[in-house]
């Protein structure tokens, strides 16, 4: 009997156990919450599509929003998840929108100087909702906007997103028909709880121009990365599309009429954003002289339109480029100015070109900035699923700015496992993702219909069960007991190392490598290691990522290693390039010179002198702060880099910083904000310690209270 013939016997098994004990169980809950005028204007709507949740494993629970307050929705749904049955909630119309202030630790990318506008500076986000451990400190209501709440994140909670249910919000653009709009949404996602559950067989992902700086190797690594989500792609019937930008001068008519595909179930879309555009293509590529000249004459024309002093402009261009003045002669041109206009509009997807379209895929993720902004009257994320004769049953999409470099597809195969999209989003979520549409929505699986889903709804199951699912076939499964065993504290850093090491899938191993970045404990050096050399290109791109705010002498040796291969690919130099800036020059410098530089001597003079250049620099300007030289704002825009960079070099002029009781308090309050950044890093337990021990001096204040938040990100897995 062959060593795969016993696995998939025992994880039959244990799938049949799983159902048993699934069977047994009650139904779990879903919230449906709307308010009062949504509700009047559509009940019926409303109504159906409550009762259409009902099935086999949910039950549709209808709660009207009378309170219009979000402290006192969130209590009643901490209500409801303590009595143990509420799995997620669908947040229908017009319900308060709670604003983050002081947690942008728990964005990806959002570090808005808070003096800014408030309903710039404050994240959207609906985990006042669904996260119980984060703890908020209501601070005001909008002035402009009633629907919008401001809250303080403090430092009584968790520091790290958690979600123990899931939201989804069903929020139709401002316009007379508004709620003609959600109710059609209602209906069709009724209809499609009636029909039944259809199972996947066709996955596209896209990639638009600038995203992980059009990393070629990023784009083929994810599609063997998603064979391994979705293993039914190896099918012969199946299909795994992709586009990228440069496919097409305009790539946005193609994508969209991707998206129209009935048979698509899922679009990866990874691109850049704003509330009402997605960025395609920057400037389309050409191949000849004339396109080049052409590309070269509109940049131009829009450069002295835009121009406080357009006649200056243009003399610059001319002097500086050798412009030939008849390139910029028709720069005001009407004719020119609404060519050059309808060009731009070309580059990217509008919303009215969605409009134009009929989007079809079932589940759309937008990896991009602001497409999710609910707080705008319109916002592009609903146009998917708000369009009239739309198959778009749930989109994903971010409130505020994102990240590239993170791992936006993990767990995306649970939906090929019968998990609903609520579900799915829940285990990903950070302050500024959010779901869209009809988060019950569920694709059909197999002989697991609704189980898996179900397992994930009551709290986690059994650990016992989690175990037994490590020797499961289907790697998607492996790593969602990793993270059930590891929220459970049942699996120990040295076990997630070794299958970081040894596990043959690379979403595995990368589930392993993420649980340990969590954890933060002595095996972190070792994970990061092992995540340098990984065959996955997005394991060894967030390996560097790490490394460059860990900055542990032992990994300097393997990152000057990594930065002179010439396989290493382009974001993994570029944080390869950050971390290395973090030691003393003189040691990454000798390690340097043991071996040739494949880009030649110059190169390796030019690496050298920008890493002793920057060393310099950011010497200069510590001892500038702790000589008093800087002003307040200049002090504070200094210290607030380390954000990002997290050097351990500049940790002792943050400490005189903060231990020192003359100095500006705010100054004081900002530096301990920004030693809470450094949760990844070597020094980490340094932090901590002096954090703690000045924390114990200091009776009350805002200090104190950002020393115990910094405490709390620092300790928090």
């Amino acid at each position: 009997m062959s060593i795969e013939f016993t696995m998939r016997r025992l994880f039959l098994i244990v799938l049949s156990g799983l159902l048993f004990l699934a069977s047994c169980a009650r139904r779990s809950e879903v919230a449906v919450i709307v308010d009062p005028v949504c509700y009047e204007r559509i009940s019926d709507a409303v109504d159906s599509y409550v009762k259409a949740i009902d099935s086999k494993w949910k039950k549709g629970v209808l709660l009207i929003d009378r309170w219009g307050v979000p402290d006192s929705l969130r209590a009643e749904l901490q209500r409801l998840y303590r009595n143990g049955r509420l799995e997620g909630a669908v947040l229908i119309g017009d319900i308060p929108i709670p604003m983050i202030r002081d947690a942008q630790h728990l964005c990806t990318a959002f570090k808005m100087d808070q003096s800014q506008p408030w309903q710039r500076s404050s994240v959207p986000s609906d985990r006042f909702y669904d996260d119980f451990g984060l703890d908020f400190e209501f601070i005001k209501r909008d002035e402009s906007d009633s629907l919008l709440y401001y809250y303080s994140l403090t430092g009584n909670g968790d520091q790290r997103v958690s979600c123990d249910i899931y939201t989804a919000r069903i929020k139709a653009p401002e316009g007379p028909d508004k709620y003609a709009a959600i109710a059609d949404f209602l209906l069709r996602a009724a209809e499609k709880h009636l029909n039944g559950a259809q199972a996947m067989d066709k996955v596209l992902y896209f990639s638009g121009h600038g995203y992980n700086s059009n990393s070629m190797h990023a784009r083929i690594d994810e599609a063997q990365a998603l064979r391994e989500h979705f293993p039914f792609l190896m099918e012969p019937s199946a299909k795994l599309e992709y586009l990228n930008h440069d496919f097409e001068r305009f790539i946005g008519p193609r994508l969209l009429a991707a998206l129209d595909d009935v048979d698509l179930d899922l679009a990866l879309l990874h691109h850049h954003g704003n509330p009402d555009l997605q960025y395609m293509n920057g400037s389309p590529y050409v191949s000849s002289p004339d396109g080049w000249i052409e590309q070269a004459r509109r940049y131009f024309r829009g450069k002295i339109r835009d121009a406080k002093d357009p006649k200056a402009s243009r003399q610059y261009f001319m002097s500086r480029f050798g412009v030939p003045a008849a390139w910029l002669d028709d720069a005001n041109d009407p004719a020119m100015v609404e060519q050059d206009s309808i060009y731009a509009e070309s580059v990217d997807i509008h919303l009215a070109d969605i409009d134009a379209h009929c989007p079809q895929a079932a589940v759309v993720m937008l990896d991009a900035c602001f497409n999710g902004a609910f707080i705008h009257k319109d916002y592009l994320a609903a146009h998917y699923i708000f369009h009239p004769g739309g198959g778009t049953m749930a989109v994903r999409a971010n409130s505020v700015n994102t990240l590239q470099d993170i791992w936006p597809d993990e767990q995306c195969g649970l939906l090929a496992l019968g998990v609903c999209a609520g579900n799915w989003a829940k285990g990903e979520m950070t302050l500024e993702n959010h779901l869209f549409g009809d988060p019950t929505f569920a694709f059909a699986s197999s002989g697991r219909n609704g189980m898996i889903d179900h397992m994930i709804s009551t709290k986690g199951g059994n650990t016992r069960v989690w175990r037994k699912l490590l020797n499961s076939d289907s790697a998607e499964l492996r790593c969602l007991s990793l993270k059930n065993l590891y929220k459970a504290g049942k699996i120990s850093s040295d076990a997630l190392l070794k299958i970081q090491r040894e596990d043959a899938s690379a979403i595995v191993r990368l589930e392993a490598f993420n649980l340990l970045c969590f954890r933060r404990d002595a095996s972190l050096t070792g994970a990061i290691r092992t995540a340098l050399v990984d065959s996955y290109e997005l394991t060894r791109r967030l390996g560097a990522k790490i490394a460059a705010k860990h900055l542990a002498p032992e990994l300097m040796p393997i990152l000057v290693e990594r930065y002179k291969d010439p396989n290493c690919t382009i974001r993994e130099v570029f944080h390869i390039k950050d971390a290395l800036e973090g030691y003393e020059p003189s040691d990454v410098l000798a390690e340097f010179a043991k071996r040739p530089y494949w880009r030649g001597e110059e190169a390796a003079r030019t690496f050298a002198s920008s890493l002793v250049r920057a060393d310099s620099v950011s010497r200069a300007e510590y001892a500038s702060l702790g000589k008093g030289v800087l002003t307040v704002k200049q002090a504070r825009n200094l210290i607030k880099t380390e954000r990002n960079r997290c050097s351990v070099k500049s940790l002792p002029a943050i400490f005189l910083l903060l231990e020192d009781e003359n100095a500006d308090e705010g100054l004081r309050v900002t530096a301990a904000e920004v030693l809470g950044w450094y949760n990844f890093s070597c020094k980490r337990d340094e932090v901590m310690e002096r954090c703690t021990a000045l924390s114990g001096t200091v009776t009350s204040g805002p200090l104190k209270a950002e020393l115990n938040k910094t405490v709390a990100r620092i300790k928090s897995e």
